[in-house]
């Protein structure tokens, strides 16, 4: 899994951050690799990394914190439900802190197949 981070502030600054690294953590357990995705570890380990993704991401956006972003998206359904729910929670708990941010649900497949036509995203794995 990958994670990819567009941040669009309110100044119409875009920045592309590519977070490849945090997923290793989500799928690691006792520091074995788990042999298959179990929805209810994996969400507790994206709950668990989650804040620190988000947090790297706005330090290397040069935000000075959330409340700077026009909008968040979340990737619903179709998906693993438990680990999606946490990204959705998340994004909703963005939202209510900071009212002025707009919330946006998008579909999760169509996210896997349009992240490969973001700008500057070519040459990722």
């Amino acid at each position: 899994m990958l994670l990819i981070i567009v941040v669009a502030t309110t100044q119409q600054q875009q920045c592309l951050i590519r977070m490849g690294k945090c997923s290793v953590a989500s799928f690691h357990r006792n520091g074995s690799l788990m042999p298959r995705i179990v929805p209810a570890l994996a969400a507790r380990a994206h709950a668990g990394n989650l804040p620190y993704v988000i947090n790297a991401a706005v330090k290397q956006s040069g935000l000075a914190s959330l409340q700077e972003l026009a909008a968040v998206a979340v990737t619903t359904g179709p998906g693993l439900a438990p680990c999606l729910n946490v990204g959705l929670q998340m994004a909703r708990q963005i939202c209510l802190n900071n009212l002025d941010i707009a919330f946006l649900q998008i579909n999760h497949l169509e996210a896997h197949i349009l992240a490969s036509r973001l700008p500057h995203v070519r040459n990722l794995p």
